[in-house]
């Protein structure tokens, strides 16, 4: 999520970002363009139409916190591969691992050449972890209601324009 909330100040063609709400209420119900990038534990996977990002979308557009959300159309959100983003949990670790010697380096006794080496490893698990992590978040999730007597639908589109439509 640290990683994430880098991404608020690019917001692309969007007037917000919201990086990671633990919930609706946290997401504006406003009349313009909202782009919500969904906690990492809430990850959709191709076909599931009962994923929680599936069902955190559902919720937020339904709803924000206790009220009825009124700008339904204004918020797209953005949710990670449910796959992809276990890939992204094992470079974390990967890092966080070599960061930890790095941190200890004093009390593991390190050689000038095995600290370049931790420092040389946790530079690249940081490099493979934001790779990762940009390519994990390939779900885009658009609330529609084709027609108005009817539920609104989340459609889901992968990045390189694959869609499908779920109720």
């Amino acid at each position: 999520t640290d990683r994430l909330a880098g991404q608020q100040n690019h917001r692309g063609g969007f007037a917000r970002v919201v990086i990671c709400p633990d919930g609706s209420g946290g997401i504006a119900d406003v009349d313009e363009a909202t782009l919500v990038i969904v906690h990492p534990r809430t990850a959709h996977a191709k076909g599931d139409t009962s994923s929680d990002a599936m069902k955190f979308a559902q919720m937020a557009t339904e709803s924000r916190g206790t009220a009825n959300r009124q700008n339904r159309n204004m918020v797209v959100f953005l949710a990670g591969d449910r796959d992809r983003l276990s890939e992204v949990e094992h470079s974390a670790r990967q890092y966080l691992g070599w960061k930890s010697v790095l941190d200890a380096k004093h009390e593991l006794d390190l050689t000038p050449n095995q600290e370049q080496q931790a420092f040389d490893q946790r530079d690249k698990h940081q490099k493979t972890l934001l790779d990762r992590l940009a390519l994990a978040y390939q779900w885009v999730l658009v609330p529609a209601q084709p027609d108005p007597t009817a539920p609104f639908i989340i459609d889901v589109t992968k990045a390189d324009g694959q869609a499908a439509s779920y109720a």
